[in-house]
């Protein structure tokens, strides 16, 4: 037993200084997208409902129900919301950066928020991008998130692009090894690296090959959130169809071709023109304009 501790001993003694150089050589940076934290926390301290001639109901299939059961107008359905103190959310998302931040084993962060409005290059080039969000709902202290994120989080709110553009940007700037990014948008999945969806509280790294075909993907079936078309008549399916066999960025952007040619019965033109749109629209950028 002796014996044995002192080699036990010996063999730590080697090791420990590797691991401490490793670890303090490799200061990472959590690169964090906080346009869906806000969302987030700020539903978090609001309810929202919806009554019906004084009945009220948590859910608004359950007032649709109860007015085809009446015949009363579902025009006669009104929305209302019950909104907690915004100190409610304001330490959901301090919590949930927190959290994320240190799960994701960094010693530093970056936070990138949104512009609000239209200053966004992707509205220059496709005025209808997100036109579909014009009724959606935002959290009542949502501007008061954002306005704390910048005054009080550090948060940088990104100029003329998207916050999870601004994290691509970054992550090229830092290097490969010396981030991970912190988000649960499925676009930021175009990035090759670590990545912490903080949603579903998992660490997981994007391969280069999945990085392609996440972007190829997006081009070839648009993004129904972002109001973005993609190919004509392709969906998820028939793109992993399209790109099953792919292995290198030229075979799948000639995959995308190939269907943008099909849609677009061999007009070379348009199906070209249309096919550039899609990719600027979908592909985050990989440096500052």
């Amino acid at each position: 037993w002796p014996r044995l501790k002192r080699r036990r001993h010996r063999q730590r003694s080697r090791l420990r200084p590797a691991l401490h150089w490793t670890t303090s050589s490799m200061t990472k940076t959590a690169l964090v997208d906080l346009d869906g934290m806000i969302y987030a926390c700020g539903a978090i301290a609001e309810t929202v409902y919806y009554t019906v001639d004084g009945v009220r109901f948590d859910f608004k299939s359950q007032a649709n129900a109860h007015c085809d059961e009446t015949g009363i107008s579902r025009d006669e359905i009104e929305k209302g919301v019950h909104a907690e103190p915004v100190s409610h959310a304001i330490n959901a998302l301090k919590l949930t950066v927190d959290a994320a931040v240190r799960e994701a084993e960094c010693d530093e962060q970056e936070i990138y928020l949104s512009p609000t409005g239209k200053a966004n290059f992707r509205f220059d080039i496709y005025p209808d991008y997100k036109a579909n969000r014009k009724n959606a709902h935002k959290p009542v202290h949502y501007q008061a998130l954002r306005d704390f994120a910048v005054k009080h989080m550090g948060a940088v709110i990104a100029d003329n692009v998207e916050a999870d553009d601004m994290l691509t940007i970054r992550a090229n700037e830092l290097g490969i090894d010396r981030w991970v990014m912190i988000t649960n948008d499925k676009d930021l999945q175009q990035t090759p690296g670590r990545h912490y969806d903080w949603k579903k509280k998992s660490l997981h790294t994007v391969s280069r090959k999945d990085a392609m075909v996440c972007l190829y993907t997006q081009v070839l079936t648009g993004d129904s959130i972002d109001n973005i078309k993609g190919c004509p008549g392709i969906g998820p399916a028939k793109a992993r169809e399209a790109l099953k066999d792919c292995e290198t960025d030229v075979d799948m952007l000639n995959a995308c071709k190939a269907a943008y040619l099909k849609a677009f019965d061999d007009d070379e033109a348009e199906a070209m023109k249309e096919l550039k749109l899609n990719i600027r629209l979908v592909r985050m950028l990989q440096e500052r304009p």
